[in-house]
């Protein structure tokens, strides 16, 4: 898992999370709309409610932002052997996922 997370924020080695190149992209492209429209700041608002409220949990649940070496991961159910390598962080995914029910 620290392997996982050693590259993060590379734009093409990362694992967490590999943003489109600029103007490669849809998202690029609304992008330039809103800009356009509502200035810089509407920008970094459409940008911080997409991350929180789509592409975190998109990427938590199926790796929807990650880099393409693990493919489909899911943080939560602990079957992708290249990021959970082992019984022992498997264990401490469930054990997490656990903390995680108590808390909400």
């Amino acid at each position: 898992h620290a392997v996982h997370h050693s590259r993060t924020n590379h734009l093409t080695e990362g694992e967490t999370h590999c943003p489109d190149q600029a103007g490669n992209s849809v998202g690029s492209a609304v992008c330039r709309g809103i800009r356009a429209v509502g200035g810089e700041s509407a920008v970094g608002v459409y940008q911080v409610v997409t991350h929180l409220l789509f592409g975190w949990p998109a990427y938590l649940l199926v790796g929807a932002t990650g880099g393409p070496t693990r493919g489909v991961t899911n943080h939560f159910i602990p079957t992708s052997n290249k990021l959970f390598p082992g019984w022992r962080w498997k264990s401490k995914v469930l054990l997490s996922d656990v903390g995680v029910g108590v808390t909400a």
